[in-house]
This record gives C-alpha cells, structure tokens and sequence, in this order.
C-alpha cells in the first residue's frame, strides 16, 4: 500500500481550475493565474461570453482557439513561454482592448 498516483498534481488542483471555468460562465471573468498549465484547457474556448481572461504566470507555448472569444476585451499572458507564432490568433480578437504579453 503505498501511493499509486505516479503524476503530479497541479499546485491548485484541477477541481479549481474546474471551478473557475464554471464561475466564468457566469462572470465572464476568468483567471487561470499561476496553475502552471502548458496549454489552456479547451473548456475555456467554449466560453464564448468571456470578456476577460488572465493566464498569465503558466508555462504555456502557444494560445490555441484563442480567436474563438470573440467577446473578449482584456487578454494577460505575462509570464509565459509564448512562441512568435503563437500570438498570431489574437488577431482574430476584434473587440480586445488590453493586451499584455
């Protein structure tokens, strides 16, 4: 009997960033600040009412569906390890307003 998870868990635990995404829907604010994520989860991409999201402090390379959130008006991806390609799809993001990379 000893402990059979051999992966290790996200500082804050999925459950949270679970949470998060399920308060966004109703906020359509959402902050996935230091979760150490490599890539932003693809229920975010269906929160097509979102007008602010922050995930800056992650580990993350690239954006994906970002130019989905057509919505969105604030983006902070400070701290990150963004390719030069990878911000290419905020481009798509008409009605942003602030950006910080």
């Amino acid at each position: 009997m000893g402990n059979t998870s051999s992966q290790p868990k996200n500082k804050t635990g999925k459950k949270v960033v679970s949470q998060k995404i399920e308060n966004a829907k109703k906020t359509n604010i959402l902050s996935l600040t230091e979760h150490k994520l490599e890539e932003i989860p693809d229920e975010v991409f269906h929160l097509t009412s979102l007008r602010t999201l922050d995930i800056s402090k992650n580990k993350l390379q690239r954006l994906g569906n970002i130019g989905r959130l057509t919505e969105l008006k604030t983006l902070n991806c400070d701290d990150n390890s963004l390719h030069s390609g990878a911000i290419a799809p905020i481009s798509k993001l008409a009605k942003l307003q602030s950006l910080s990379l």
